[in-house]
């Protein structure tokens, strides 16, 4: 359940920072995974991979 303070931030600031939302090791997973889609590493049919310029 979210907040009347937390509404209140999201009305003034335009945004709601949602802490320990994701796991330490759901981070970890998804910084591999960007590094990997970096690289061109990341194997997904539906993405291929940008050539170097």
């Amino acid at each position: 359940m979210i907040s009347v303070s937390a509404i209140d931030e999201y009305v003034q600031n335009g945004y709601h920072v949602a802490r320990n939302l994701v796991s330490p090791d759901e981070i970890a997973e998804l910084q591999e995974d960007s590094i990997k889609l970096a690289r061109g590493e990341y194997n997904c049919s539906s993405l291929p991979p940008v050539e170097a310029v």
